[in-house]
């Protein structure tokens, strides 16, 4: 689906809301999540003013990285789905760094 009008400007009717800040970071062993705001928090009263983005990067084969938005997550299967050709014996190399979180997929990595 397309919600902009040409590369600047949003198509009318369309409100978007770009990741700006990130608020939290969790990792586990085949994954980063990241929690993202759409907007500068300064306190935690501020994080009531608007969407938070989860954002999840992973990898189940070597050399791509998988990345998932979810917002209003909910429990409704939306479609439209298709198969994943995934090994599930690949287990990517998560580190945390002082400045940044890295997922390293053999050759292939995300810096967050």
């Amino acid at each position: 689906m397309k919600y902009s009008d040409g590369f600047w400007m949003n198509k009318s009717g369309y409100d978007v809301n770009y990741a700006t800040q990130i608020y939290e970071v969790k990792a586990t062993d085949n994954s980063i999540t990241v929690y993202a705001t759409n907007q500068w928090i300064g306190n935690r009263g501020m994080t009531l003013g608007g969407p938070v983005l989860e954002i999840t990067f992973t990898s189940t084969l070597a050399d791509s990285i998988k990345v998932t938005i979810e917002h209003y997550k909910g429990a409704v299967k939306k479609g439209p789905d298709f198969t994943l050709y995934e090994d599930t014996n690949f287990k990517p190399v998560i580190n945390e760094k002082d400045e940044y979180w890295e997922l390293v997929s053999n050759k292939t990595s995300v810096r967050i």
